[in-house]
């Protein structure tokens, strides 16, 4: 449960503090830049392609949640860095 709500606490919870701050901060970090580049946060859509994009977004647990939450990730398709910011 501590490894899908938070990135790295599964690591943190079993004291291995050093790799559990690295998952977080990492995970994190990249969550943070996808979005900045105009990424978006994907919700449960039709289709096998369209579950994928959602768990691969739903896997980052509570920062989606926050994100979608408060209405980040809407992405913009014109917007250079969205490839980049979806993957």
């Amino acid at each position: 449960m501590f490894a899908w709500l938070i990135p790295g606490g599964g690591h943190l919870f079993l004291a291995r503090w050093k790799r559990g701050l690295i998952f977080l901060a990492t995970v994190s970090l990249l969550f943070a830049v996808g979005l900045w580049m105009d990424g978006r946060l994907f919700g449960l859509t039709p289709g096998f392609f369209g579950l994928l994009k959602f768990v691969a977004g739903i896997s980052t647990g509570l920062l989606y949640l926050v994100g979608r939450g408060i209405g980040l990730g809407a992405g913009d398709i014109t917007a250079y860095g969205y490839e980049y910011g979806n993957t």
